[in-house]
């Protein structure tokens, strides 16, 4: 039926579908842009809650500049179509800057400085960067939409349709941009690529602007007034500019909301916030279009739509969590047989759950624009520009207000059941303006809004965040970067569980987690200076500390509420590092952090990263890699480690590829003998290379101070067994950068298929991978027969840890006796790590009994540990 009103009242209309088909161009290229800016901007002033707060604000405050200009342009403009080429040429010229912005911004941060980055001066520099590359371009483009409606509606006598219908199809146009952005042209052009494709569309939509003013009259009809009523008008206009407000923040903070709660759900990848993102705006697009019909059979009532929009909304925004609760038991958001099949999920299950929330939400703002061009009388749609700013500020705040507030104060689902609160409020509100005559519209508002906040109190606060079986939850903060949460069982110990995705640490692998600073910290004579990208748990950072050589740590981590957790729960197993007047904890991205502080360190340590996680993934780019470089002094170590079990072969030579660019010569280890969840550290050094006699040195420096217990890093031959070669880069690889984002969209299509795990380097994987690295392995600069000898010997205690946790046919009494393998180990195993009585054998990776068993004429002795 709406198709039909929609082909009689403008079908035949040639200008009005040439404008449709610009409005969704338009649309599409805003879109692009939105999310390429946001990328961009993040990329180079880091992945922070307050850089995202910094950008997001300045593109709808540039957004509502240019909405809020337009209504004041328009009363006087003769020629809108030359108005809109003239503003989408100024998006595509303003927005050359952020696309050629790595290029020309490397030296902002290193002029600044380490500690002006972390002073008032940091946040005043992004402030800047961010409005000079956003707010220029969002503004003009901000102007376009509503110069173009009219354009568009030049001789259509209604905006209260046609020009709502353009709102819809804008929207509409953003679903293919988003679509095609994500699915085709940052797979092949990568970010820079895609944002110069953007730029070509603002000038294609310029170029046929430009034509459309040369075919169009300039007659009475393009100046017509806007209704110039009395107080009561305004009074009238200026509540439709508050319902715009609140239309936006309500749906804004929703959105937010939303996403969050399918993170909980869903596999953690750059495509899962895309997926329910185009879900948002295919329905907000739909809602548009299907506000005319329903204006038309209210009597031309855009108002009382209005209305049951509202009622509506807070129904489905309240009964949203309880929807998708139920349904991700029956359908589970896991990973599928392919890309296609999970984001067909993902998109059903997104569509079913929140999609009578979105639709009814999506219906307010329409049914707002259709009053002012319907009974508010601007039939031209000259006032549309005030609408659309209050709208863009409202979602601006709406966002902000979610992180910021509703989450961190009652969670997710609660959160959702306040706003659906909020929209029932609203409602009565409206309803009580129009001083009704009968009790009924009254009541109806006020039972939803009280039922509403019934389900908020109750069912809603029973709905868990987590997935607590097996676990007891010791504490949970919420913020920008999800749920941040401190949980214990009796298996792993205290471990921090982000978002109910992923796990940062645990105490029962304290000593793997320290092994990761011991390692690079005996590559380096005299590390005085070290810096850890990343806090979590702190153990890693902590064991640092064990160094009495170390003068000063820098531990940089970008969420404050992991930080909290490390300094509440952590203490006893990371030295207290929050607090050790040695460390300090710096709350920023590591990229900016490192790249302001040139020259400053003799050690970096890189934890391990999740290489799918948007915004971690950045971590594993040539520009990160080259700004650690520059913070390294000379002679100074950088020990980047690989969380292999998350690898593929591919995804590993990617990273291994990206590393020698900056470093040419790598040397790899392993942290564990252990081959479930296999550590690889890939180490740089700034100038010079790598030397067995300066590892010697330290360990026994250690051994002497007895400062590092771990009896593995104590000797040099203990590092010898995790040593697996060095590496140098391959004419013509394939390397990860910023802009091609290769590994982050690789990696993240794997993370959402079922068949990556078993590509993932660990297990039997794991084995292969090592026994290839040592059957390469050749007596070269820095190491030689022996250390080969010695690195094989690990291979088998890999090998026998691989059998002495094996689950399969054979028993594990039968496994845990296979002579050949005992019998090498054995032999070949160094007297003196077998004799270091003052090792806290505790510590050892792996089976104690077989490695400081001694043979005895034939037979094997264990020695107690």
């Amino acid at each position: 039926m709406m198709r039909k009103t929609l082909q009689t009242d403008a079908g035949s209309s040639r200008p009005f579908l040439v404008g449709m088909a610009l409005t969704a161009m338009v649309g599409g290229a805003a879109m692009a842009h939105e999310l390429l800016w946001m990328r961009r901007l993040v990329d180079v002033l880091g992945a922070s809650a307050a850089s995202s707060t910094r950008v997001l604000g300045c593109f709808f405050v540039g957004m509502a500049l240019g909405a809020a200009a337009a209504s004041l342009w328009a009363r006087r403009l003769a020629r809108p179509w030359r108005a809109v080429a003239w503003c989408e040429a100024g998006v595509a010229l303003l927005a050359v800057p952020a696309a050629c912005l790595p290029r020309w911004s490397d030296w902002i941060w290193p002029a600044l400085g380490g500690e002006a980055l972390m002073g008032w001066e940091g946040p005043a520099v992004k402030l800047v960067i961010s409005s000079l590359m956003i707010l220029p371009p969002a503004c003009c483009m901000g102007l376009v939409f509503p110069l173009m409606v009219s354009g568009v509606l030049r001789g259509q006598p209604q905006a209260s349709r046609h020009g709502v219908w353009l709102y819809g199809v804008h929207a509409l146009g953003g679903v293919l941009g988003l679509t095609g952005l994500c699915l085709i042209t940052l797979q092949v052009l990568g970010a820079s690529g895609s944002m110069w494709l953007a730029i070509g569309l603002n000038l294609t939509v310029a170029s046929a602007a430009a034509v459309l003013d040369r075919a169009s009259p300039v007659g009475p009809e393009c100046a017509r007034s806007v209704p110039d009523a009395g107080t009561s008008y305004r009074r009238t206009l200026w509540a439709a500019v508050g319902m715009a407000f609140f239309s936006g923040m309500g749906f804004l903070c929703f959105e937010v909301l939303a996403l969050h709660l399918v993170g909980l759900a869903a596999p953690l990848s750059f495509y899962a916030p895309m997926v329910v993102l185009a879900a948002v705006v295919l329905l907000l697009g739909t809602a548009a279009l299907v506000v005319p019909p329903l204006v038309r059979r209210k009597g031309g009532r855009a108002s009382a739509v209005t209305r049951m929009a509202l009622l509506g909304a807070s129904v489905g925004i309240v009964g949203a969590p309880l929807w998708f609760f139920q349904l991700v038991q029956w359908v589970p958001l896991e990973p599928q047989a392919t890309v296609t099949a999970f984001l067909a999920r993902l998109l059903s299950v997104a569509l079913v759950a929140f999609g009578p929330a979105i639709l009814l939400a999506g219906l307010v703002f329409p049914s707002v624009l259709a009053w002012l061009g319907g009974e508010g009388g601007d039939r031209g749609g000259r006032l549309w520009g005030w609408l659309l700013a209050a709208n863009g500020l409202g979602g601006w705040l709406g966002a902000e207000m979610a992180y910021r507030v509703v989450m961190p104060l009652v969670g997710v689902h609660r959160g959702m059941g306040c706003v659906g609160v909020a929209y029932g409020v609203i409602c009565l509100g409206s309803v009580l303006m129009r001083r009704p005559r009968g009790l009924a519209p009254i009541g109806l508002a006020v039972a939803v809004t009280a039922g509403a906040a019934a389900l908020t109190a109750g069912p809603l606060s029973w709905l868990p965040e987590l997935n607590t079986q097996g676990i007891l939850v010791l504490d949970q903060w919420r913020g920008r970067e999800g749920t941040v949460a401190v949980v214990d069982s009796p298996v792993a110990g205290l471990r921090i569980i982000m978002s109910n995705q992923y796990v940062l640490g645990g105490t029962a692998f304290r000593y793997d987690q320290a092994r990761l600073a011991h390692l690079p910290l005996v590559m380096h004579a005299q590390p005085r200076r070290v810096a850890c990208i990343g806090l979590a748990t702190g153990i890693t950072a902590g064991a640092v500390l064990e160094h009495r050589c170390v003068e000063s740590l820098t531990a940089v981590e970008l969420s404050p509420l992991v930080v909290r957790a490390a300094d509440t729960h952590f203490g006893p197993f990371n030295h207290h590092v929050t607090r050790d007047p040695r460390a300090r904890v710096v709350v920023e991205d590591a990229r900016t952090f490192l790249a302001a502080a040139p020259a400053s360190f003799d050690v970096v340590i890189g934890d391990l990263l999740l290489p799918w996680a948007p915004g971690e993934a950045r971590l594993y780019s040539l520009e990160h890699f080259r700004s650690v470089q520059d913070s390294l002094k000379p002679g100074g170590v950088f020990c980047q480690w690989v969380a292999m079990y998350q690898l593929t072969p591919e995804h590993f030579e990617l990273i291994r590829a990206t590393f020698c660019q900056v470093f040419p010569r790598v040397l790899l280890f392993k942290n564990t003998f252990d081959c479930r969840q296999p550590a690889l550290a890939l180490v740089g050094f700034r100038d010079s290379d790598f030397d067995w006699s300066t590892v010697a040195g330290r360990c026994n420096e250690i051994r002497r101070s007895n400062e590092v217990r771990d009896p593995l890093v104590r000797h040099d031959d203990g590092l010898a067994m995790l040593f697996l070669g060095g590496t140098e880069n391959g004419s013509g690889t394939a390397v990860n950068t910023l802009s091609n984002m290769r590994l982050e969209l690789a990696a993240g299509r794997d993370r959402i298929t079922s068949r990556a795990e078993s590509k993932y380097l660990q297990g039997e994987a794991w084995l292969r991978f090592s026994a290839d690295r040592l059957a390469s392995m050749r007596a070269g600069p820095g190491y030689g027969a022996e250390h080969i000898r010695l690195a094989r010997l690990g291979h088998s205690l890999s090998f026998w840890e691989a059998v002495r946790n094996h689950v399969g046919p054979l028993s594990r009494e039968d496994l845990l006796h296979l002579p050949a393998v005992r019998e090498e180990i054995q032999r070949s195993f160094p007297e003196s790590i077998r004799a270091d009585d003052q090792a806290d054998w505790s510590q050892w990776p792996g089976d104690v009994a077989v490695t400081r068993a001694v043979p005895d004429g034939g037979d094997f002795r264990p020695d107690a540990p």
